[in-house]
């Protein structure tokens, strides 16, 4: 992931000095432990080695508006959908999976590593169905059934984010966000 992460600094230091400053510091490989604890499972060895750079982002600019969570917020966001999980909030309908992920509404091993402020999210799939991959990406939309895979594994989704800012595929938009070349 250094690699990855090495690119995409180089990128912000150069196109956007605001969004590298927001970038936060690394988390501890004990803050590590306590996440896997805190949500009784075991976080692929990407996932772990990235929050060890950067442990999420002040602000919501880096992602296009999805605030990239640190371990603090990934565990807090978990534990409020584990909640509505437990209370059968989402026995009421199924997931429309495309792509090798589970027909769920939503799964404790889904991890969430994006928020977008309303209740959606980037979730890091520890379960996913039998043609998928532990820690591939998946977009969880809370009121839409519609459930994607976007990317193969975490390194993958940053390595797909990497390229994204080398090629000019994402430029600094009129508030300072990183969005989509129009």
């Amino acid at each position: 992931m250094r690699d990855i992460w090495d690119r995409i600094e180089s990128q912000l230091k150069s196109k956007a000095v605001d969004l590298f400053d927001s970038l936060c510091e690394g988390a501890s490989e004990a803050e590590i432990a306590w996440a896997e604890s805190e949500m009784k499972c075991k976080l692929p060895d990407d996932f772990k080695q990235s929050h060890l750079i950067h442990d999420g982002a002040d602000g919501c600019g880096l992602l296009n508006y999805w605030d990239f969570l640190s371990l603090n917020e990934i565990v807090a966001q978990w534990k409020s959908l584990k909640q509505c999980l437990d209370r059968g909030f989402f026995d009421v309908a199924e997931g429309e999976p495309s792509g090798p992920i589970l027909s769920d509404w939503w799964n404790r091993k889904w991890i969430p590593i994006t928020a977008g402020g309303n209740g959606d999210y980037y979730c890091m799939d520890l379960a996913p169905s039998d043609s998928g991959q532990v820690g591939q990406v998946l977009l969880w939309v809370h009121d839409d059934p519609a459930r994607k895979l976007v990317a193969r594994s975490y390194r993958d989704w940053w390595e797909r984010f990497a390229v994204a800012l080398e090629s000019g595929q994402l430029e600094l938009d009129e508030e300072g966000a990183l969005a989509p070349r129009a």
